[in-house]
């Protein structure tokens, strides 16, 4: 009698990696970012976007965005005032355009910190080696 030869089945397999593959693309959730198409800058490293946020947009003529709101310094310090009594944990993102002046910039994190925002972050785009 002749031995048979061993198979190698990788049906099974490709089974599994198809199942793992559909169900992380399934968990994952996606976030989109609200507020004012920018151009934003770009950064080595970053961490991923808060469920919980308040989105600050200061746009390359300076103007700034609430959402897609534009709104006045003023408005914007008593809407942020509302936003932190409500939620003290909220964070508080700024998107910047790259070719916004860095002073427009300064005033608006200035004033998140002078209202007492305790988790502030700047918005940029993963910068590819």
């Amino acid at each position: 009698m002749r031995a048979r030869r061993p198979e190698l089945t990788i049906a099974p397999l490709i089974d599994c990696v198809f199942l793992l593959l559909l169900f992380f693309a399934v968990s994952t959730s996606l976030i989109k970012e609200h507020g004012m198409p920018i151009d934003k800058p770009k950064a080595k490293s970053g961490i991923p976007l808060a469920r919980d946020y308040f989105m600050i947009t200061v746009t390359s003529d300076e103007r700034i965005f609430l959402g897609k709101e534009e709104v006045s310094f003023d408005i914007l310090k008593g809407r942020l005032v509302d936003c932190l009594l409500k939620n003290p944990e909220i964070s508080v993102i700024i998107a910047s355009d790259k070719k916004a002046s860095c002073g427009r910039l300064i005033d608006v994190l200035d004033l998140c910190k002078e209202i007492g925002a305790k988790s502030l972050s700047v918005a940029t785009i993963p910068k590819l080696e």
